[in-house]
């Protein structure tokens, strides 16, 4: 819809994959944290890990059924959950590795580039691999 407020499928998509790249990276540093950290640090790295995981499922569940574009638009928006849970394990100044938070977004943001033709097909074949 022309002149719409409404963000383009397209531009959600490619935001949804960001996200995931992000989430990704952010994995190894989430599980020191779960492991390492004996305050509410341990539960905003385990939620992240946990929601990581569901949309992760969800997502992969859409991609294999062949829903329709605007549940796949769902799901990528749905990425920021985990990111947004990870930044919260950080706000205690006991937790492990705090600047790595910024270095990771660094890092996810600059090879993004890179690895953003093989991320769609990645997703495919885990779904394919997960929902058969």
């Amino acid at each position: 819809m022309p002149g719409s407020l409404m963000p383009s499928i397209e531009f959600v998509a490619v935001a949804g994959l960001l996200l995931a790249w992000v989430g990704l990276l952010w994995i190894p540093l989430m599980v020191a944290r779960v492991l390492r950290n004996h305050t509410s640090v341990r539960l905003w790295a385990g939620a992240a890990l946990l929601a990581y995981g569901g949309v992760f499922l969800a997502y992969t569940a859409t991609i294999a059924a062949d829903a329709s574009p605007w549940q796949e638009v769902v799901w990528s928006a749905a990425w920021a959950v985990p990111i947004a849970l990870s930044l919260l394990s950080r706000v205690d100044v006991r937790a492990v590795w705090r600047r790595a938070d910024l270095w990771l977004g660094v890092i996810a943001v600059g090879t993004f580039a890179l690895v953003f033709p093989f991320l769609p097909l990645v997703l495919l074949t885990a779904a394919l691999a997960i929902w058969g």
